[in-house]
């Protein structure tokens, strides 16, 4: 059944100069007079949705807007005496007299309209719908469930100014959130087939205002159906590609359907190399120079070539002030994940337990019995430890978001003095 707003009675149209005004670079802010030439007959049903701005005009419409005096200019002489004088020399239109509401600045009433859409669409409403922290252009208007009882999906309108501006606000709301959403936007021609896809990696869904919403024949504005029927035959969400792609400072990981968002860490740039070459054989040395953490190995005739059977000794492996340097700065770690679990920051804490975890492998590596500091002899085995300890660290994080991946790296990843991943099968990764 269609949703319906109480609105004078009109013709029916696709109100697609309503949906241009949202999205006006100049943003849509005029008078009443301009309001009524860019919507036409569209006016009176959606003039509801116009709010007064607390401003006046300053310039009226002109008949002829290639002259060099345009706009008209608007004197007011106080009281009613209100008129739009011509600026041209000779004029070339002739002087209007203006009523003091004829200047008042009327624009789009965003709340308004965000609120009846949430009612037209039959979802549930945000109290208030309001722009994402940070994002002017990108509006929290409410939430949809797909299923009875199922999650609710959060719905957000954007308010795109140019291509550009609509690209940088989806990749900002896709780094800010984390599982799927619906994204709405007035018209469709700023989006391109990689947003649409990077939205519906995150089980996403876009649609259009314009194809949702219309004036029907007695001037009311209705949906032919909710949201919640309109996605749900989208698509099965278990169709969700297999995905593990490092977006700016978070990773966007999706197995079996599901999907989260984890912070940048070492351990999970290190997977990605396994899981880009399945079956294929990793040093440690390998893995640390493919992620950019490490320096290029040393040349052939170096004894650390081959840091498997390399057994020169090259001297301590650390002095006294850097070991004194490394427990200091345990120590200062252990303090940190006090206040970060105090303050519940778990991106941090995550953080500084993989640190502290690098730290205690490198001094256990560096030094022998007694405390003293180790010969360095096989940097073989600290390039290993030192990738241990990163894919241990961020499988934690795995294991606790998605336990399903976890018990698929337990059974495909080998690990020691190299390192492969050897899936009997392996899902169509998108990276």
């Amino acid at each position: 059944m269609a949703r319906e707003a109480r609105l004078p009675a009109v013709g029916h149209r696709v109100m697609r100069p309503f949906w241009e005004a949202l999205e006006s670079p100049t943003g849509p802010t005029e008078i009443s007079a301009v309001w009524r030439a860019q919507l036409g007959e569209d006016y009176e049903p959606l003039s509801g949705f116009l709010r007064l701005t607390g401003r006046k005009a300053s310039g009226y419409p002109c008949p002829y807007p290639s002259g060099l005096g345009c706009p008209r200019r608007i004197v007011d002489h106080g009281g009613d005496n209100i008129v739009a004088v011509c600026g041209d020399s000779p004029k070339r239109c002739d002087r209007i007299e203006l009523s003091p509401a004829d200047i008042l600045v009327y624009e789009i009433d965003l709340p308004e309209l965000c609120a009846f859409i949430a009612k037209a669409l039959d979802f549930e409403p945000a109290r208030p719908p309001k722009p994402t922290k940070g994002m002017d252009d990108m509006w929290s208007i409410g939430a949809c469930a797909l299923s009875s009882g199922g999650d609710h999906l959060p719905v957000y309108l954007a308010l795109p100014r140019s291509d550009e501006a609509f690209r940088h606000a989806v990749a900002e709301l896709m780094l800010s959130t984390s599982g799927a959403f619906v994204l709405l936007t007035p018209l469709s021609h700023r989006t391109d087939a990689d947003t649409i896809g990077r939205i519906r990696s995150r089980q996403g869904f876009y649609r259009t205002l314009e194809d949702l919403l219309s004036l029907d024949d007695q001037g009311r504005l209705v949906a032919g159906s909710s949201l919640a029927d309109e996605l749900r035959g989208d698509r099965d969400p278990t169709e969700v590609p297999d995905t593990f792609r490092r977006t700016g400072e978070y990773w966007e990981i999706a197995f079996r359907g599901k999907q989260i968002r984890l912070k940048d860490a070492k351990g999970l740039r290190c997977l990605e190399v396994l899981l880009q070459h399945p079956g294929r054989d990793f040093e440690p040395i390998e893995i640390e120079q493919a992620v950019g953490s490490r320096p290029a190995p040393p040349p052939t005739d170096h004894p650390d070539h081959d840091p498997r059977v390399a057994s020169v000794d090259l001297g301590p492996q650390a002095d006294k002030k850097t070991l004194d340097q490394c427990r200091k700065r345990l120590d200062d770690i252990r303090a940190e994940l006090v206040e970060a679990k105090a303050n519940q920051d778990r991106g941090k804490s995550e953080r500084l337990l993989e640190e502290e975890e690098q730290v205690n492998a490198y001094l256990s590596n560096a030094l022998g019995l007694g405390g003293r500091a180790r010969r360095l002899r096989d940097p073989g085995k600290r390039a290993r430890d030192r990738v241990r300890a990163a894919i241990r660290s961020s499988r934690r994080a795995i294991l606790r978001e998605l336990p399903a991946l976890d018990e698929h790296l337990t059974a495909t990843l080998k690990g020691g003095a190299e390192w492969s991943y050897r899936p009997e099968h392996s899902p169509d990764w998108r990276f």
